[in-house]
Parts: structure tokens; sequence; C-alpha cells
């Protein structure tokens, strides 16, 4: 293969870093208090915080498009990849657990926590401006909750203690409130870097950020009458992340049976339930205010409007099957599970 040329035009992409490029910094520090109740229970309450400055960040620059004939940037094939210290964050939360050890048959274990996290750029490439907000991933109230409890074993009868012995119940709880939605109002050009900007809108006071109706998925959509876009080239009042989606929730239960068959080798039978209560969960929300408003359709018929949910949670997640991803619908399944 030939080595590249290193003439005139350019033809290929360049990667570069500022040569007054440092190492970031994350700075980190917590507070936690415990207290037990009794033998098996214990309670921790704690505060978390971070900082990040001077962390990395990736800008694109088109060079042909500034008047440099040397670089053929079409479709940034020969765009210039600048790194350099650009972006700042912050996280606070307050997290409590309770553990439960397994006692008389009940063990539990529950974590809940409340944060925000704000900065002013949540990726590291190809960033396209810095606004300060919260983060796209910014959670505020997150509850975990296992619990496992072991079916007294009934006494007398033979026959029915052989049937009924050996049973115990397992319970998974999640529920996260929504993420945040970034609002974009218009898009274009920035006349001096020539990169792709995203400009938030106005807000329009008086109006309900959300319209709320069994017509809508989920329940509610951002109201589109809220927002107007800014005057060209306008960053608007909204702020960025200045709306939410949807939440997500689901109970899991599992039923399972041990069989000792041998010492240490057990057969174990579990009949599982994932979103037991069958609990619809919706993905992303459409933020691009020129998508136009929503009006209710006839049912069966999608939406693509501005502050819709266009599909439930699990399909919007990737990877595995959708039907096995968290926020799918109800589904059962029987294991047996040999263990030594």
């Amino acid at each position: 293969m030939p080595a590249p040329s290193v003439l005139a035009p350019y033809s290929t992409y360049i990667q570069a870093f500022d040569p007054h490029l440092v190492l970031p910094r994350t700075y980190e520090w917590n507070l936690a208090l415990e207290q037990a109740f009794g033998s098996s229970n214990l309670l921790t309450v704690s505060y978390v915080g971070s900082a990040g400055r001077k962390l990395l960040s990736q800008f694109v620059y088109s060079p042909e498009d500034l008047g440099n004939p040397n670089f053929n940037s079409s479709a940034c094939a020969a765009c210039l990849y600048i790194t350099k210290n650009g972006t700042s964050s912050n996280y606070h939360s307050l997290q409590a657990q309770f553990q439960r050890k397994l006692s008389r048959g009940l063990q539990a274990l529950a974590s809940y926590t409340w944060s925000h996290s704000l900065d002013d750029a949540s990726s590291n490439f190809l960033l396209q401006e810095r606004i300060w907000g919260s983060s796209d991933f910014d959670v505020r109230h997150n509850l975990q909750m296992g619990i496992t409890y072991n079916i007294p074993s009934p006494s007398g009868n033979r026959l029915v203690s052989a049937l009924l012995s050996g049973w115990g119940l397992d319970t998974r709880i999640s529920y996260h409130t929504a993420l945040p939605v970034d609002i974009i109002g218009t898009q274009s050009q920035d006349p001096a870097t020539h990169t792709f900007l995203n400009f938030h809108p106005d807000v329009v006071p008086g109006q309900p950020l959300y319209l709320y109706g069994s017509e809508y998925p989920g329940g509610r959509i951002i109201n589109a009458n809220a927002f107007v876009a800014a005057p060209d080239n306008t960053e608007g009042n909204s702020g960025r992340n200045s709306a939410r989606g949807f939440g997500a929730s689901q109970v899991n239960l599992a039923l399972r049976r041990q069989f000792p068959i041998h010492d240490r080798l057990k057969l174990q039978f579990r009949a599982e339930a994932f979103n037991v209560f069958n609990h619809p969960n919706f993905g992303g929300v459409v933020n691009y205010l020129g998508s136009g408003p929503c009006t209710p359709l006839s049912p069966g018929q999608s939406y693509y409007c501005f502050g819709v949910a266009t599909d439930t949670l699990n399909n919007t997640l990737g990877g595995l099957n959708s039907l096995f991803q968290s926020g799918g619908p109800r589904s059962l399944q029987i294991a047996l599970r040999l263990a030594f």
C-alpha cells in the first residue's frame, strides 16, 4: 500500500492537539454516616460530590470553508479535529442504602440516590457548542431494591412438608426519573468556523411545558407552543436540557424451589416474571422544534413530531433482543439450575 501523500490539496482528515494541552483533573469528596438497627439491619447515608476541570474536548474545523485552498473538505473529509482542554463538570448526590442480612428467611437491599450532574458538554467528541446545564445523563431520583424471602417450611404432616418446603421468592424493583431532553429551535453553521451549530429556542411565557392526555404515547408530550424559535444564529433563553422525557419503572418477580441432591449438589427450579405488572416505559423524545406540533392521530398511526416519544424504552437501548431489555413488555420464563 503506498504511503499517504503529504502534498496539497489534503484529502484526509487531520487530528491535532492544543500545544498547551494539560492533563484533565477530577476532584472527588464524600461523607458517610452508618447506623445499625439490631444485628441484621444497617442504614448508610452518604454525600458524594465531584468536579471535573480542564476536561478533554474535540472540536471540528473546516479549513476549506475558511478560504484555505490546500484542504479538500468535501463532507468534512479533510477537516481539522483539534483536542484541547475545554469543558467542566460538577456532580452532587445524596445516597441512602438500607441493608438487611438474611434473618428469619428475609434478606433485603435498597438503594436510593438523589443527584444532580451539570456540565457544559456531556461528550468529549465532535463538540458543536458549550452551554452550562444539566448533563445529558442527569437522573435526579434513582431507586433500586432487591428482596429475598425463604418461605418457612410447614411442620407436621410429612407429605405437606415435602411438597411445600424449600420455596422462596425473589423481587427486584427498579425506578428512576427521566433523562433531560435538549430542545433545539434552529440549526445553522457558525460563520467563523463553519461548524454545524444548534440553537435553543425562547420560552413562551404562560404556556405549560407539557400537555397531558390519553391520546399521547405515555400520556404526555412536550408542548410545542411553549417554545418559539429565536432569531437566526441567536441562542434562546430556554437553555440546554430544559425539558424531561419519561422515567422508567419495573418490577421483576421470581418463585424458586431448591431440591437437595447430594451434599453440595443442588437443583433449583425458577419461574420468573419480568415487568410483572406490564408497565409501559417509553424511550427518546423528538427534540427538534422544526418537526412541528402533534395533533391526535387515529389508533395504530405513528407519531414523528416535536415532543413525542417515538418508541418504547426496550426498543431504543440496542444490543440484546428487545424482549429481554429493561422496559420491555411482561415476559415469563421457567428455568432449572444445577449448583455444585
